[in-house]
């Protein structure tokens, strides 16, 4: 349930094996998950998000919530066409690796509550960059996702 009107996306990732459709947009009515970019503003082969359905795929919207889910992979954060914005992130499939440039924490509006990056179940995650809040960076060395929530206030 997304009562705050936060976009939700699901990571469908870039491996060579998987199809995002012919044209590379219509999607393939599934969530791969798997190893790819998580980039600010999509560039051409960039369409690594789908919807909960894995129907369609796109760039990443900006200042969105970030699901990770069936096949784990490394993903890796890119600044190179501009900083990664996001409302949160959850992760319910082991062996994901979030790596490379810094995520900017960014709250929907005033009123909800800080940004979450969290795990769900047994979901074995690991986060190795940077995760800026008000400006600040929190430095995460490469360490396991506990199974709270990593609170940042944005």
């Amino acid at each position: 349930m997304n009562a705050n009107g936060v976009t939700l996306q699901f990571w469908d990732g870039a491996t060579v094996n998987q199809s995002h459709g012919a044209s590379g947009i219509e999607g393939d009515s599934k969530i791969d998950g798997g190893d790819g970019k998580w980039m600010a503003i999509g560039s051409q082969g960039d369409n690594n998000w789908t919807t909960a359905t894995g129907e369609g795929n796109a760039p990443w919207a900006q200042k969105s919530f970030a699901v990770f889910t069936t096949k784990g992979g490394t993903v890796t954060v890119d600044n190179a066409a501009g900083e990664v914005n996001f409302s949160g992130a959850q992760f319910d499939a082991d062996g994901y690796v979030v790596k490379g440039d810094a995520l900017n924490a960014y709250a929907t509006t005033e009123k909800t509550r800080p940004t979450q990056a969290r795990r769900r179940g047994l979901a074995n995650c690991w986060c190795a960059l940077a995760l800026v809040a008000r400006g600040k960076t929190i430095p995460r060395p490469l360490s396991p996702l506990s199974a709270r929530p990593v609170l940042l206030t944005s």
